[in-house]
């Protein structure tokens, strides 16, 4: 039997139940059909411009990581063979992912020094992925210290312990059995130094503004042909335990914002406070900022720049008149959280070629 065909037939008794993966059953019939790469969207957009996905090396010498969504101790610690490999996992909520998803205030993020503000996966089919001649995978994680074991084929892939791998549960066991499954839920599946994106399936993105600015920022730099591609996830892929833009609503003369939030900054603050306190000290707190171009070329932002708003549940910008078209991005601590456009019907009628 083709080894595709092989991958194929033990993924299709995963789906079915015949062998045991612990998930339920919406979750059994999902996360067992792919292999799961995810990185901030700075890289994505790199990324999907280029191409292909580069091992962490390749792409620190080609000065494409845009950003480092790893934590510099537990990288300190892999074995440095494994930075000329394209890693991916076997399924998304890894304990990685809980460790640097979503935007963090700089006193939480030095706890272990990750960040991925605004995470992307790519849904690559597993199958075909592992049927490749330079595939290999592991059991679990590649953080660990010592040397780890990889596998190449069908019959070392059906007798890994899916069960463990993915865990979807509480960890309720001795301390050695709840780092046993932690590393178990990293397993990998490992390419040398580059992945096109032949057998890429989908893109998903956390949000609908999410998927507006992943969107945006592909069409800045004339890449269309992955829209088709792009979704939005909900918790089966995603914590969506810190804060990050929601939804975003443009209109010609106003901006409505709504986010979620959670330690954006102190509590002790209040909720009534809208800019962070004189002398406060940035790591206690995400800077919240909008950038504005408008159709006649010039910028403006806000607040100004004396002042550092914070993020909301929601907010309402008015813009000083009915605008044709503009662009807005937001950032949180100079990082791109949203970036959309606006253009008014009269505007796309004027712009028909007809």
């Amino acid at each position: 039997m083709p080894q595709n065909n092989a991958y194929a037939l033990i993924i299709r008794k995963m789906i079915s139940g015949e062998i045991n993966t612990g998930l339920s059953s919406k979750l059994q019939h999902f996360w067992p059909r792919f292999a799961y790469h995810f990185t901030d969207i700075t890289n994505a957009v790199s990324i999907l411009t280029d191409g292909y996905l580069l091992s962490r090396n390749l792409a620190k010498k080609a000065d494409k990581m845009r950003n480092d969504n790893a934590s510099s101790e537990v990288i300190g610690g892999t074995n440095n063979n494994i930075e000329d490999l394209v890693r991916l996992y076997f399924r998304p909520k890894t304990p990685t992912q809980y460790h640097n998803e979503g935007f963090q205030i700089a006193a939480n993020r030095s706890q272990l020094h990750a960040d991925c503000p605004i995470p992307i996966f790519f849904l690559f089919d597993l199958a075909t992925l592992l049927s490749s001649s330079e595939a290999l995978f592991t059991a679990q994680s590649l953080a660990i210290h010592g040397e780890a074991d990889f596998f190449h084929a069908p019959e070392q892939f059906q007798q890994l312990p899916f069960a463990k791998i993915f865990n979807n549960r509480a960890l309720l066991g001795t301390p050695q059995e709840n780092r046993d499954i932690i590393h178990h839920r990293q397993a990998e599946i490992v390419i040398p130094n580059q992945l096109d994106l032949t057998d890429l399936k989908y893109l998903v993105v956390r949000t609908q503004a999410e998927r507006e600015t992943l969107t945006q920022l592909l069409h800045d730099r004339n890449v269309f042909k992955f829209d088709s591609l792009i979704r939005v996830g909900d918790e089966t892929i995603f914590f969506k335990d810190r804060n990050f833009i929601d939804q975003v609503q443009l209109t010609a003369n106003e901006i409505n914002v709504d986010a979620r939030t959670n330690e954006a900054y102190p509590r002790s603050w209040g909720l009534d406070t809208i800019y962070a306190l004189d002398g406060a000290a940035r790591e206690n707190y995400l800077n919240y900022r909008m950038y504005f171009t408008f159709q006649d070329g010039h910028t403006a932002m806000w607040p100004g720049p004396k002042q550092n708003a914070l993020l909301k549940n929601h907010t309402t910008i008015q813009l000083p008149k009915n605008q044709q078209s503009y662009v807005v991005e937001i950032q949180l601590d100079d990082h791109i959280a949203y970036r959309g456009s606006y253009q008014s019907a009269r505007q796309l009628s004027d712009d028909l070629p007809f």
